[in-house]
């Protein structure tokens, strides 16, 4: 039982890493959402940041999922 809902949890975390990445490509393309950091120096968060975290999300979902057990599932 408890390999069905570690299962679903790796599923909903999938899911979630891509919603987020989704939701920053709108920031991102949607005009005057994010400022350009070179128009705005005081931005906590701008087009800039925003493509890097992109880049670092991305960059998780094509990991190999080790130490998670979902790794630990498929292998079986």
């Amino acid at each position: 039982m408890h390999e069905k809902n570690i299962a679903l949890l790796c599923d909903e975390a999938d899911r979630l890493l891509q919603l987020n990445i989704n939701l920053l490509r709108q920031m991102v393309e949607e005009p005057d959402v994010l400022s350009d950091s070179k128009k705005r120096k005081q931005t906590a968060f701008d087009k800039q940041k925003a493509l890097k975290r992109i880049e670092e999300l991305e960059g998780e979902q094509i990991k190999p999922p080790a130490g998670r057990w979902c790794w630990l599932l498929s292998a079986r």
